[in-house]
């Protein structure tokens, strides 16, 4: 029942491959559930490189 609710209020989006969907710091205002294909989560390496440190990657079903 309130995952009907939320689909009632949600959107399709198609996000291309590479796209930044929010970065550390930014003030959550999305939920967003993976439909096919994944996402992958980084955080910035501790130096001011452009290094990053990869966390995990999330795939199909999961929401965030």
């Amino acid at each position: 029942m309130l995952i009907q609710q939320l689909c009632y209020y949600g959107y399709y989006e198609n996000i291309d491959k590479g796209v930044t969907l929010f970065r550390h710091g930014d003030f959550g205002k999305n939920w967003y559930v993976i439909l096919s294909g994944s996402v992958d989560v980084i955080l910035p390496a501790d130096d001011n490189s452009k290094a990053h440190n990869h966390i995990c990657t999330l795939g199909a079903g999961t929401a965030f």
